[in-house]
């Protein structure tokens, strides 16, 4: 009886801490959640140590990505949509000037620049890739009016100049 008291106080614990190490995996607190994940995939309840080797997998995948090996400016255009979807700017802002650099003059990666820069607050280096990427084709300028990725720029007056195409 006391055995089994043991192993249901255990199975409540490790519950317990595996719901804790969730909510860390979902506020993106990755190297928090890594260390409980850790933890519960070392311990004796099988079902929650499986749960949490997938998700300490992710944690370690997250704070530790894999360096895809990069060698056209499509390579580099793609894994920097990959790290701007997940807010990972700077990476982001790497690839896209290393797409850039490969490939001169493609509106998709000055517009994908622009967005990034838009993102980490370089408002002038942003107005100055969106320009660009108007410039190179003009139906940027309405992708951008509906981007939310550009919300930072909405007050500026370069901004609405270049999607709507009227001077203010």
């Amino acid at each position: 009886m006391a055995e089994k008291q043991r192993i249901n106080k255990e199975l409540a614990q490790s519950i317990k801490n595996y719901e804790a190490a969730l909510r860390l995996f979902q506020k993106e607190s990755y190297e928090k959640a890594a260390e409980l994940f850790q933890k519960l995939a070392e311990g004796t309840i099988l079902e929650v140590a499986s749960r949490a080797r997938i998700h300490l997998s992710v944690c370690e995948e997250r704070l530790h990505p894999a360096s895809p090996e990069l060698k056209s400016a499509d390579d580099h255009y793609e894994y920097g949509i990959r790290q701007l979807n997940i807010r990972a700017l700077e990476p982001a802002l790497e690839h896209f000037a290393r797409a850039d650099k490969l490939q001169p003059d493609q509106d998709h990666i000055k517009f994908a620049l622009a967005a990034a820069h838009s993102l980490s607050g370089n408002l002038d280096a942003a107005i100055e890739a969106l320009g660009e990427a108007v410039r190179l084709n003009p139906t940027n300028a309405i992708h951008a009016r509906r981007d939310e990725d550009f919300s930072a720029l909405e007050e500026d007056s370069r901004f609405q100049e270049l999607v709507t195409g009227k001077r203010l």
